[in-house]
């Protein structure tokens, strides 16, 4: 209803300036500008609040992800659980000390630029994260029914979480991050912080503290609680020849998209080496060269049972299907050109 009275005071423009440029001949070169100033003009005008301007600086990669940066250390940003489908209050919301706007004069502009300060799609930046919506509705089922938990989860509990993802960085407005040290906190994007946690929680690890559980649910359930074991969800023998005893390590040694090397040692015949990675189907591993089997870790990540002495891990990734897809692809092809050449034949 709003906009009635503009429509029509345009289209009566509209009719007047076409109807001079049908008729008056030495008219119709201003009456045709004038349509199109009137085209080009109306959309501006209008539909200028409909796509806000925000200065570059507020959209740049913020600094505090080149401190956070770290190839073995994971962060957690909070208030990433109030987007998406499920937008009801979290604890960990932030409710800036400034309030909003924080940026301009925009409250929109302002959202974009806290969007950006908290790196709602860590991937443009390299990020290693916990709690993310970089494939928003792309997830596999289990990470829902973790994210679930997380959120139904105490302060305590998402503290356990965190840990056995592997968090190392913490951006969030909490007062204190036990067992941390702050590292800065922005204005105006107060109270949130940017924290550095001391417990060490590496990507990759080598363990002979694991129980089985097999169901994934109840592994997923349990990841907020404290315990030292890894939950895996088989117990299958380790591949590879055993070796002398080692000190327990894991190193990644080589990685690609699609492709990882580990270096591990066990001083343990009953050893598993964790990857805080995530669990998918299409990666195959090998111990020394023999094919060994992917477990899953506490539900989301990777184990492989590994024998006592040092071994080479190596993890390729083929999506699922692949194979199948590259065959029937081939055969159509052949099918077509078969088809083609008959064709051809029948003309002569």
């Amino acid at each position: 209803r709003e906009s009635l009275p503009r429509l029509i005071v345009l289209l009566a423009a509209l009719a007047v300036a076409l109807t001079v440029a049908a008729r008056v001949s030495s008219f119709r070169s201003y009456a045709l500008a004038t349509v199109m100033i009137i085209a080009i003009a109306d959309p501006v005008a209008n539909g200028f609040g409909l796509f806000p301007m925000s200065e570059v600086r507020n959209l740049r990669e913020p600094a505090w992800v080149a401190d956070v940066r770290d190839a073995d250390g994971r962060v957690y940003v909070a208030g990433r659980l109030q987007f998406g489908v499920d937008r009801a209050p979290d604890p960990d919301d932030t409710n800036f000390v400034a309030g909003l706007p924080i940026v301009a004069n925009s409250a929109l502009e302002s959202v974009s630029a806290v969007s950006s300060y908290t790196a709602t799609f860590p991937s443009a930046w390299r990020l290693r994260d916990s709690v993310s919506f970089d494939n928003a509705m792309l997830w596999p089922r289990e990470y829902w029914i973790a994210r679930d938990h997380f959120r139904a989860g105490s302060r305590e509990q998402r503290l356990q979480y965190l840990r056995r993802a592997g968090v190392r960085y913490f951006l969030v407005p909490w007062q204190e991050v036990p067992s941390s040290q702050r590292l800065r906190a922005d204005a105006p994007y107060r109270p949130l912080a940017l924290w550095m946690s001391d417990v060490d929680a590496p990507r990759v690890f080598v363990t002979a503290e694991w129980i089985v559980e097999s169901d994934t649910n109840t592994a997923l359930s349990r990841l907020g609680e404290e315990r030292r074991e890894v939950l895996i969800s088989s117990s299958a023998p380790a591949s590879g020849l055993p070796g002398a005893p080692a000190a327990d390590s894991a190193v990644i040694t080589d990685e690609s998209s699609s492709a990882m090397t580990i270096e591990a040692s066990s001083s343990s015949s009953d050893a598993v080496v964790v990857l805080r990675d995530s669990f998918a189907a299409g990666w195959a591993a090998t111990i020394d060269g023999i094919p060994a089997e992917i477990l899953r870790a506490d539900g989301l990540y990777r184990a492989i049972r590994i024998p006592m002495g040092l071994h080479r891990l190596e993890l390729r990734y083929e999506p699922p299907g692949y194979r199948l897809g590259i065959g029937l692809t081939s055969l159509t092809a052949l099918g077509l050109a078969s088809f083609a050449g008959m064709g051809r034949r029948s003309e002569r």
